[in-house]
C-alpha cells in the first residue's frame, strides 16, 4: 500500500511530504480527488467540495467556505473545517492543519470506540450456550463409554454364572410346578 502525502508549504515552497509528518501549524493545498489528512481550517476556497461521509453520514458533498462560524456549531455544519479522511470532490483550497493523528475528530471517535466494553451479540451468546451443551454431552458419552468397557469382562463373567443356573432352574420349574399348582387349588376350593 503507497504511503499518503500531502502537499505542505515549508521554508516558503510546496513540498510533497508523507502525511503522518504533518504537525498542527503547517499550511496544506488540497485538489480535486485528494484525501485531506488532517483536521484542518480553510484560509482559501475555490469551489471546494468535501465528502465527509465517514464522519456526517451525509453522502453528498459539502460545500466549504472560509467564514468564521459560532463555536457549537455541530461537526456536520463546520463548512469552513475539513477532516481527516474526508475526501475533495471538488475544487481547491489552502488550509491550516488543527489536529493530527488522535487529536482528529476520527482519532476522537477512534478513542470513544476503544472505550466501549466489548459485548458479544445474541447470536455468539447462543453459540456459546451451545458450545457448553455440547460439550457436555461428549464428556458423558466419553465416560458412559469407558465405564462401558470396564464393566463388560464382569458382565461376561456374570452372565456366563447365570446362565447355568437359568438353566438348572427351567429344569426344575416344570417338574415340580404342576403338583404345587394342583395342592393351591384344593386348599382354595376347600375354603
Amino acid at each position: 500500500m503507497t504511503e499518503r502525502t500531502a502537499n505542505v508549504m515549508r521554508d516558503q515552497d510546496w513540498e510533497e511530504v508523507p502525511a503522518a509528518q504533518l504537525v498542527p501549524g503547517d499550511i496544506i493545498c488540497v485538489n480535486t480527488g485528494d484525501f485531506i489528512e488532517a483536521d484542518v481550517r480553510f484560509l482559501s476556497v475555490s469551489e471546494l467540495q468535501v465528502n465527509e461521509a465517514h464522519l456526517t453520514g451525509e453522502a453528498e458533498p459539502i460545500n466549504k467556505q472560509t467564514h468564521a462560524l459560532d463555536e457549537d456549531v455541530p461537526l456536520g455544519d463546520r463548512t469552513n473545517m475539513g477532516y481527516s479522511g474526508s475526501m475533495v470532490t471538488h475544487g481547491n483550497a489552502i488550509a491550516v492543519v488543527t489536529g493530527t493523528g488522535m487529536d482528529t475528530e476520527l482519532g476522537h471517535i477512534a478513542t470513544l470506540l476503544d472505550q466501549v466494553p466489548d459485548q458479544r451479540t445474541p447470536i455468539e451468546r447462543a453459540v456459546a450456550r451451545l458450545t457448553k451443551v455440547l460439550m457436555r454431552i461428549a464428556i458423558s458419552l466419553v465416560f458412559f463409554t469407558l465405564a462401558v468397557e470396564l464393566i463388560k469382562p464382569t458382565l461376561k463373567m456374570a452372565v456366563s454364572h447365570l446362565m447355568p443356573s437359568l438353566t438348572h432352574c427351567h429344569h426344575r420349574l416344570p417338574s415340580r410346578l404342576p403338583p404345587f399348582l394342583t395342592h393351591c387349588r384344593s386348599c382354595y376350593r376347600s375354603c
